[in-house]
């Protein structure tokens, strides 16, 4: 069957999944448009055997991995089963909000690593590469910038906190989110299409260049990313922002800024259009700059969904699902992280995000408040395995 909110021209049958058995990998393959190939998923018990999603992806030959916090709704790092999902679900992880200017330096000067250091220790002791986020965003800005920036020192302000924060996990970071969020949501003011920003006031959209040198200049090796939101669903608003981030990075690849990477955040939205087309020539459109590709913060916001759990999960699924096997044909996609991996410590369900009208939690990511793998594993899972059969 066809669901309402996926248009494609592709024919069902030309696109494969491997169907997940019970030991793991692909035991049989069915198209993505059948009954078994879309919105039929295992009960927890059976996917609990299988494979971890970083094996999945390795199969692919691409990360797969989630933001974390050293404690989130009484969920901590130290926690046994929550660890050891983690380590068995991913290969990469990211700082949820630990290495967010405001998160570091509150007071100018006074700068506290403490929970920073252990998201970066956690993934070095589970073998896991790791992401930084983020180093320049709208958001999460101490109080004494915005009047610092004003001042006339702003390049002086930006540059000393790229290089500390760069600096200090020098080599050990895969990944920067060098600059989040810096195109602004459609209808915009600016004919630039640009987030107006502190960053903006001070030094006009230099900021950009400014910061991305800055961070290579402290970590040349880390891949530079900007990162950014609504550019997966099929809205005009969402065309806007896809050309407006376009424009951005074809911009700084002229001006040979050393930006490197697209984070496509991947908050998706079920009852939203999602347009397989339209998605797919955005990203062709940013491979053929020469950037990679990394979904950066896949989760779903389900509230255009039924309350019904079993109907719900799969309806989340089938969304992921479809945005994954767009996703992942792009061979520049070389990563893909959901922003947390169990319900009860989603962004999506702690204050201040909106309740469910009908007052159910949201069902957002992989793993249930049990830790338990649900239907979106499953649907990873089968994009992970389908790509890699390709």
């Amino acid at each position: 069957m066809k669901y309402p909110w996926v248009q494609s021209e592709r024919v069902g049958c030309s696109r494969r999944a491997f169907l997940l058995g019970a030991t793991g990998f692909a035991a049989a393959m069915s198209p993505i448009g059948s009954a078994a190939g879309a919105g039929i998923y295992d009960a927890p018990a059976a996917l609990a055997t299988m494979p971890g999603l970083k094996d999945h992806a390795s199969a692919k030959g691409i990360l797969f991995g989630t933001a974390i916090a050293p404690t989130k709704n009484n969920l901590s790092l130290s926690d046994p089963a929550y660890g050891s999902a983690l380590v068995t679900e991913c290969n990469v992880f990211v700082a949820e909000n630990a290495m967010k200017w405001g998160s570091l330096e509150a007071t100018r000067g006074a700068l506290t690593f403490g929970g920073a250091d252990a998201v970066a220790t956690f993934a070095e002791r589970s073998g896991a590469k790791l992401r930084g986020h983020t180093l320049l965003w709208h958001q999460n800005v101490p109080g004494w910038v915005e009047p610092a920036l004003g001042s006339g020192g702003a390049e002086a302000v930006i540059r000393k906190h790229i290089a500390e924060v760069v600096g200090r996990y020098k080599g050990r970071v895969h990944s920067w989110d060098v600059v989040n969020e810096g195109v602004g949501d459609a209808p915009v003011a600016r004919a630039d299409g640009l987030r107006t920003t502190p960053f903006l006031n001070a030094l006009g959209p230099t900021y950009f260049d400014i910061a991305f040198d800055a961070a290579h200049q402290a970590d040349p090796d880390a891949v530079l990313t900007y990162n950014d939101y609504n550019l997966e669903h099929g809205a005009p608003y969402n065309a806007t922002k896809r050309n407006n981030v376009l424009r951005l990075l074809e911009g700084l690849r002229k001006r040979n800024v050393p930006v490197q990477a697209l984070g496509v955040q991947a908050h998706l939205h079920t009852g939203e259009m999602f347009v397989e087309r339209d998605y797919a020539r955005f990203l062709n459109d940013i491979a053929q700059l020469g950037l990679k590709i990394f979904v950066t913060e896949l989760d779903v916001d389900d509230r255009g969904a039924p309350m019904d759990v079993s109907a719900r999960d799969a309806q989340c699924a089938d969304l992921v699902r479809a945005f994954l096997d767009v996703t992942l044909a792009q061979k520049a996609c070389t990563a893909v992280l959901t922003w947390g991996i169990a319900d009860k410590i989603s962004w999506l369900n702690l204050p201040p995000q909106p309740l469910r009208s009908d007052g159910a939690t949201h069902r957002p990511t992989v793993l249930d408040d049990d830790l338990k793998r649900k239907p979106m594993w499953q649907a990873i899972a089968r994009s992970l395995l389908a790509a890699a059969a390709r």
